[in-house]
């Protein structure tokens, strides 16, 4: 059953996260890994 009103797009990205596509994900890990900075995102 649909819910009356549909959640807001701010409160499912605080429930849920942002998704990142794959291709950008490892991008962004190589980019930390080359300048010594710590991986901080994470997912489920």
């Amino acid at each position: 059953m649909r819910s009356l009103s549909p959640t807001p797009p701010r409160s499912r990205r605080l429930r849920e996260g942002i998704p990142i596509p794959p291709a950008l994900d490892r991008h962004i890990r190589e980019i930390c890994e080359h300048s010594g900075t710590e991986y901080l995102l994470q997912g489920n």
